[in-house]
């Protein structure tokens, strides 16, 4: 015997009158295991009680269906909260580290995007998660390399160096300090300053289980080559800094020509894009879009992004006067900019939103096509350099100061691990 629709609706009913808030707390995902537990023994006592007053096998079926639909919801409760203790292990789901770390470069640009509490923070934690099963994980980006590793020595005390640039609480550092550690177990000693900030960036809104998966996941694939621009030696910066230059001078000639006679070289803002992948200079409410376009299209966005900033900003560097006033510009910084009162951080999320609609009608050459200018660039402009970088010619002793292997022209415009430069952003 089947249940009828008078039978049906009337479990309905009984669910809904019994218990008011059952369909919030099915869709908020707020409610904790106990509550949920609550609810589902409410919905089977109530349809029990009912059920009781009919008579035959009527009331036989109420019973077994309100006790398995109670079963059920228990069931699905229990899933939906764990799921939610599982992801609320991120920085920003806590109260004490907005607290702890209001003022840290990091946070600069939040700007309101993730609040305590808000339910902004859950939306992004749902949006990091969803890259999970977008994010490539064809093998193959990481190489082996002549170019000289880090010591375990040395990359214990860089990465001490850029947990203590990253956060201001102990804690958290220690958090950081744990993640990285295991993040540069699968990269075999290479490590690069912008790691931190991404990973950190990451783990506003997920646990560190997640971050990991997601980023070294990215690490090992061809498609984001994170194994190339995460490096102790740039080269993989500096190659595709020069690629920009390449592809700059075929679209934009005159603009090239402008930023070259300014002294602006794309070596000195590219790190900030290709390494660092946005964080720390461009606004969260871009951010998060700018990463999950990353996660989709892989390199070729961050050459399509920036293709896409110098159409945006031609008008704005074509009027620069100097190197600084452009590179503000190239770093979404309008400081130096006269903005008529305009907030500085509103200006960025404004520009950073025309560029990444922009970066999407960009178009690329050929991927075969872009792979053999990475080799031109390497055979030739680069040559020397990887050369000294790796110990293959003697350094220039006239004097007394050691070039910093491939981050030449600005490029090591983070933290340069030989010549210790500060750490700008």
């Amino acid at each position: 015997m089947s249940l009828t629709s008078s039978d049906r609706k009337t479990l309905v009913d009984m669910m809904v009158k019994s218990i008011p808030p059952i369909s919030w707390s099915l869709t908020s995902k707020t409610v904790s295991h106990d509550d949920a537990k609550k609810i589902a023994e409410g919905i089977e006592k109530t349809a029990w009680e009912s059920a009781s007053s009919s008579s035959g096998e009527r009331s036989e079926l109420l019973r077994a269906y309100t006790s398995s639909a109670s079963k059920l919801l228990l069931a699905d409760m229990k899933t939906r909260t764990d799921e939610v203790a599982d992801v609320d292990q991120g920085f920003a789901h806590s109260a004490a580290f907005w607290e702890a770390e209001k003022a840290t470069l990091i946070m600069e640009l939040e700007n309101g995007e993730l609040s305590s509490g808000s339910a902004g923070i859950r939306v992004r934690t749902k949006q990091v998660l969803s890259w999970l099963s977008k994010v490539s994980r064809e093998e193959g980006g990481t190489e082996s390399s002549e170019l000289k590793r880090l010591t375990p020595a040395e990359l214990k005390r860089i990465i001490e160096m850029d947990c203590f640039r990253t956060f201001m609480d102990d804690g958290n550092r220690a958090i950081m300090r744990g993640v990285l550690e295991k993040a540069t177990i699968p990269t075999n000693g290479e490590y690069h300053q912008a790691m931190a900030r991404v990973y950190a960036f990451i783990m506003l809104v997920v646990d560190e289980n997640n971050a990991l998966e997601l980023l070294s996941t990215m690490y090992r694939s061809p498609k984001y080559r994170l194994s190339n621009y995460w490096r102790n030696q740039a080269v993989g910066i500096a190659e595709d800094a020069h690629l920009l230059e390449d592809l700059l001078r075929s679209k934009n000639t005159a603009l090239s020509e402008k930023l070259a006679e300014l002294g602006c070289t794309v070596g000195s803002w590219a790190p900030k894009i290709l390494a660092a992948l946005g964080v720390g200079i461009v606004p969260f409410s871009a951010l998060f879009q700018f990463f999950e376009n990353f996660v989709i299209e892989g390199a070729n966005f961050l050459l399509k992004f920036s293709l896409a900033m110098f159409e945006v900003l031609e008008p704005e560097l074509n009027d620069c006067e100097n190197v600084a006033s452009a590179l503000c510009l190239l770093r979404f910084n309008a400081s130096p900019l006269d903005l008529e009162g305009k907030d500085a951080v509103e200006w960025s999320t404004k520009i950073c939103s025309s560029v990444l609609a922009a970066a999407a009608r960009i178009e690329l050459p050929p991927q075969e096509e872009l792979e053999k200018k990475r080799e031109a660039i390497r055979n030739s402009v680069l040559k020397e350099s990887i050369a000294r970088a790796s110990g293959q010619c003697e350094e220039d002793e006239d004097d007394g100061i050691h070039d910093c292997g491939i981050c030449t022209e600005g490029l090591a415009d983070l933290y340069c691990n030989d010549c210790e430069a500060e750490w700008k952003f």
